[in-house]
């Protein structure tokens, strides 16, 4: 039974089995950080893809 918040995230975090699912709940920003750093790398590479295959005058 939970009794406490402290009792809360220790349940949350006893019950994750990967290391990522582990640092997101134990450390909130680390998730976000994560999450940016995926988005702003998949962003660059779609555009710098995309200015590869067009012309100049159409580049980003």
């Amino acid at each position: 039974m939970v009794t406490s918040l402290y009792s809360l995230f220790t349940l949350w975090v006893k019950f994750t089995r990967n290391p990522g699912a582990f640092v997101g709940h134990a450390i909130p920003g680390a998730g976000w950080v994560l999450l940016a750093s995926g988005v702003s790398i998949i962003l660059f590479r779609s555009i710098q893809s995309y200015n590869e295959a067009v012309k100049p005058q159409d580049r980003l």
